[in-house]
């Protein structure tokens, strides 16, 4: 206070003396009259000496005392405003100490007003750097660190990955991602979640990193899981595209036509019986039929229907088993399937009814078939002349005469 009166006595003291006996205080308010009067103050109003004429913060009375002008916020015009002057007992009236660095720090006044810093301060934040050198001027961060390299420190900087998105709604703060992308939705960008898709698993073990699949489920055991492989078993095929998309078939083979490959389909032949209890899986068989040899295998399906060892396709007896494939009279029918094993006309049942031998086409040895004898000439094919005229059964059929009359004969 008392220097700030020093001061104003000193600047009345070069007044003219008319001028000084004129440097009154009418209205004792600390402000000589002419001051007031030439500032457009009223002399005669105390009060106007805390009002702020030109509203930059330092009231009349200060400004007069520091020499500053009430009308103007920054009276010498060097970019420092008078309240920062004021504050920091700086000349508002001394335009040259803008350029001037009183703390030596290396920033001038005008540059420690524009960073916000403390001109008579050399580290302002007082964490061991100084103004001219610390990235956060105002902010404590002895350790400087900056993780986007931007100049700005960390503990300043409102944008600390420089990805354009502010701390405060960036959703990876410390990791840049402008694009602000968040899979699973739980406010954590995908750039710095450990678990992108929230299924529960880490990144770095997830086998579908940015498909959902808590399970891990992998059919083909590849580095893709099955919510994300496009091939699934593996076999080639497209999922998208294949009839068995969680089993092994490169080959589609779908032999009931439904739509189903072979390799997942529980009714491959489309018989209404499922694999696992039907007798011939892959040929439809539908009544399981298994007649003739019992093993298990039905007969649609079975290679040796009858079971003796002969495949089917070479077996002379199909449905009869024979093993030694005998055929008497080689017609390429199996004696034990045969109807007539011995060709002569006369089916075996009925050789056996006429007594004949059913592996002897001629059981009388009269030169005609014991078929023929029954059949067609109704002779005894037990015996060689049936009219017992002297000529055989055979010379009379050949001769035109009745073999069964004794008057007939050639």
């Amino acid at each position: 206070m008392r220097a700030a009166f020093v001061t104003a006595v000193s600047a009345l003291a070069l007044l003219t003396p008319a001028a000084a006996l004129a440097a009154t205080d009418s209205d004792h308010d600390g402000i000589p009259d002419s001051w007031e009067r030439k500032f457009g103050l009223n002399p005669h109003k105390a009060r106007d000496a805390k009002g702020d004429k030109d509203k930059d913060g330092v009231i009349n009375r200060v400004e007069f005392r520091r020499g500053c002008s009430p009308r103007a916020r920054d009276t010498d015009k060097d970019g420092m405003p008078d309240p920062f002057e004021v504050k920091f007992s700086l000349g508002c009236h001394k335009a040259a100490d803008a350029s001037a660095d009183r703390d030596g720090d290396g920033l001038t006044n005008r540059r420690e007003f524009q960073l916000g810093t403390n001109p008579r301060k050399r580290d302002t934040d007082a964490d061991g750097r100084s103004d001219g050198t610390d990235n956060c001027r105002t902010v404590s961060n002895a350790d400087q660190a900056d993780l986007d390299g931007d100049g700005q420190g960390d503990a300043c900087d409102g944008d600390v990955d420089g990805d354009g998105a502010a701390n405060a709604s960036d959703n990876c703060a410390t990791t840049s991602n402008s694009g602000q992308a968040d899979l699973d939705g739980d406010g954590q960008g995908d750039a710095c979640d450990g678990d992108v898709d929230g299924d529960g698993v880490g990144n770095a073990s997830d086998n579908c990193g940015t498909t959902p699949n808590p399970d891990q489920a992998n059919v083909d055991g590849d580095s893709a899981g099955n919510a994300c492989d496009a091939d699934n078993d593996n076999d080639g095929v497209p999922d998208a595209s294949d009839n068995c998309p969680a089993a092994p078939n490169a080959n589609q083979a779908d032999q009931d036509h439904d739509g189903q490959g072979d390799a997942c389909d529980a009714d491959r032949d489309g018989d209404g019986v499922p694999n696992a209890g039907d007798n011939c899986p892959a040929t439809s068989n539908p009544g399981q039929e298994d007649d003739l040899d019992s093993d298990g295998i039905g007969d649609a399906c079975d290679p040796d229907n009858d079971n003796d060892g002969v495949a089917n396709a070479s077996d002379n007896c199909q449905f009869t088993a024979n093993p030694d494939q005998a055929d008497g009279d080689h017609d390429g029918v199996g004696d034990e399937c045969d109807f007539d094993r011995d060709n002569d006309g006369l089916g075996n049942s009925d050789e056996v009814e006429n007594g004949t031998d059913p592996d002897n086409p001629d059981t009388d040895g009269d030169g005609l078939k014991d078929g023929d004898e029954v059949n067609t000439a109704h002779t005894d094919p037990l015996n060689q002349d049936t009219d017992a005229d002297g000529f055989t059964d055979k010379q009379e059929v050949d001769g035109h005469t009745n073999p069964n009359d004794p008057l007939s004969h050639p």
